[in-house]
């Protein structure tokens, strides 16, 4: 987690916690939770959110070209689930509860989205990163179907208006 690493400025030093459940596992859960972790910071600042979910998105572009060069072709399905858990386990240190609901949402919108795969060819399965963390700017989520509300129109699919407390981001 990003927020497990404390600078001390005055000390000029860094603070590891949490380690104590820190092994070798698998690598792309390690993935996901860096990613969430990162998503999930309370910085409101747009320049520095957007600044952030770029990190993000070139920190999956990494972990992808990784699990491509090492032939792991269920990286994407393993990642997606991974994202899933974190999302959905994280609500429980989100206050916001808007925050929560749209991580919860992305969960649950992961989840759907492997349920929905073809699994019998896991490379073709692709994580919707950009909706997922890049789209988290400008997108807002319907409150009654959950699905991603683009521009400014404020319109979902389904033509109702979206909930204005979706998403903060």
């Amino acid at each position: 987690n990003v927020d497990n690493i404390i600078y001390d400025p005055l000390e000029k030093k860094i603070n590891f916690i949490d380690l104590h459940r820190s092994r070798y596992m698998d690598y792309v859960q390690d993935v996901s939770v860096f990613m969430v972790s990162n998503y999930r910071l309370q910085i409101f600042d747009i320049p520095l959110r957007r600044r952030i979910l770029m990190l993000t998105r070139e920190f999956y572009r990494f972990a992808a070209d990784f699990a491509r060069k090492s032939g792991d072709e269920t990286f994407e399905p393993r990642l997606a689930l991974g994202l899933a858990r974190s999302f959905a386990t994280s609500t429980r240190f989100i206050l916001d509860k808007s925050l929560a609901r749209a991580m919860f949402l992305r969960a649950r919108y992961l989840l759907e989205q492997v349920l929905a795969a073809d699994l019998k060819e896991p490379a073709s399965f692709r994580v919707p990163v950009k909706e997922i963390f890049i789209g988290c700017i400008q997108n807002r989520y319907h409150r009654y179907t959950g699905q991603v509300v683009n521009g400014d129109s404020g319109r979902c699919r389904c033509g109702k208006d979206r909930t204005p407390a979706g998403n903060r981001y």
